[in-house]
């Protein structure tokens, strides 16, 4: 889907609401660009007008994967890993895992030949830390661990079956609290007291 504004790392109201406006009528994957930089990655479930419930997922942006721009944070981007599964009886998709690679391009400057190498940022960076400095060299190391900062910022934690069902079980908990907090005489519609609930959703987020 190519949308969204450019150099932005957070998706825009317009995205969020073609996004809905998508799942609702039969998409169950997006996979957006345009903005040249990641944007988050959001797996949900929701609920159709019939009544029925699916699991989708939109990754906003995955940045360049391979790009001369300069700006800041348009040399990196992020391969997906998606396991997916149909449902014979239903024919719905249930996605059970979404990863990440975190990807860098490295420019070697004009008139270099193959001037453009794509990086496995983790992978060069654990190669640097156990003393390998045959393909980075300490500046390019201290962007790499920049760069990874921010996808990781970014996209988030993987999302598996076991992260939803403790994140499912962290929302319980904080709802018992709440509850706690409410029964000593606060109304936090009232804004007089109780915790604000986290809006939870696993962000995680490609060129065109």
């Amino acid at each position: 889907m190519h949308w969204g504004i450019e150099y932005a790392q957070k998706q825009s109201a317009e995205q969020e609401k073609l996004a809905n406006f998508l799942f609702e009528n039969g998409v169950d994957i997006i996979i957006g660009n345009h903005a040249h930089v990641i944007e988050p990655m959001e797996k949900r479930k929701i609920t159709l007008e019939d009544g029925t419930e699916k699991e989708v997922f939109v990754v906003y942006a995955l940045g360049n994967f391979v790009s001369g721009q300069i700006k800041e944070h348009t040399k990196s981007t992020a391969i997906l890993d998606m396991q997916i599964r149909k449902v014979g009886a239903t024919g719905k998709i249930e996605i059970d895992s979404v990863d990440y690679i975190p990807v860098y391009c490295y420019d070697k400057g004009a008139g270099v030949r193959n001037r453009y190498e794509l990086i496995d940022i983790r992978a060069a960076i654990e190669a640097y830390d156990s003393g390998d400095t045959s393909k980075v060299n300490a500046s390019l190391y201290r962007t790499l661990k920049t760069e990874l900062a921010n996808i990781e910022k970014v996209l988030g934690n993987p999302i598996t079956k076991e992260t939803e069902q403790e994140e499912s079980v962290e929302d319980e908990s904080e709802v018992n609290e709440t509850n706690t907090i409410d029964n000593k005489g606060f109304n936090p519609r009232s804004g007089g007291g109780g915790r604000r609930l986290k809006n939870k959703g696993t962000l995680v987020p490609f060129i065109f």
